[in-house]
């Protein structure tokens, strides 16, 4: 799994850090960029095309997923895509929204039994995108990244009451 994560580079170029994010892609076969991340390695504004084309250059990638903020995700396999939604929180701090989406999102794909991706049930896929979307935005209603980590059960009382942690 790869979390993309471009920063200022302290000393390389763009193009050495696109050629970095781009090589660590490649061993992946999970993936989270954010848009501006998928758009800094496809050059290609739209989360459908942007993920396509991430797909077609990393072949052992099974899914990509496209964090947008308040709006969920936008996600990739090579038989299904879709946008998972994310629910409505009084953002504090955003520092920690996209370890809570990642992190959630793998533990679901684990315990859900999916981290081999053939034949994967989609119904399943998207109740893990619902848990990652849930705990990416509750990682923002508090100050700093590792206190506001939701757990679990409060991740799935949040997806149930529509946002309230």
């Amino acid at each position: 799994a790869y979390r993309a994560s471009l920063g200022p580079p302290p000393s390389a170029s763009l193009e050495e850090a696109k050629q970095g994010l781009g090589q660590a892609m490649g061993y992946a076969t999970f993936a989270k960029v954010t848009a501006e991340e998928r758009l800094f390695l496809t050059g290609i504004p739209e989360p459908e095309a942007g993920s396509a084309a991430l797909l077609a250059r990393y072949p052992k990638l099974r899914l990509v997923c496209v964090t947008l903020g308040d709006q969920g995700c936008f996600y990739r396999c090579p038989t299904r895509a879709g946008y998972a939604a994310s629910i409505s929180v009084h953002s504090v701090d955003s520092t920690g929204a996209g370890d809570g989406f990642w992190g959630a999102l793998l533990a679901a794909l684990l315990r859900e039994n999916m981290e081999d991706s053939k034949d994967w049930d989609f119904k399943q896929l998207e109740t893990c995108l619902s848990i990652a979307n849930v705990s990416g935005a509750l990682a923002c209603t508090c100050k700093g990244g590792i206190p506001a980590m939701p757990t679990l059960p409060q991740a799935k009382e949040a997806l149930q009451q529509g946002g309230k942690r």
